[in-house]
């Protein structure tokens, strides 16, 4: 299974975590961001991009749903 199913599994067999993972996505972005800034000089936004629905969603499902992939 990849890990975006297994998150997925995580996620519905004990919701609870949804904010645990919330909190802990939130916390690297900003530490990545951090690191990021200051070595290379990029801007980037404040808070993630990604919903943590987006990051533990198929890519090849969202993919099929938009019509991009048969």
């Amino acid at each position: 299974m990849h890990a975006q199913g297994q998150l997925q599994l995580l996620l519905y067999s004990a919701p609870t975590l949804r904010e645990v993972i919330q909190e802990i996505l939130e916390k690297e972005y900003r530490r990545a961001k951090d690191n990021v800034t200051e070595d290379y000089g990029l801007r980037l936004p404040e808070s993630c991009p990604f919903p943590l629905e987006r990051i533990v969603e198929d890519p090849f499902d969202r993919l099929v749903a938009e019509g991009k992939l048969a």
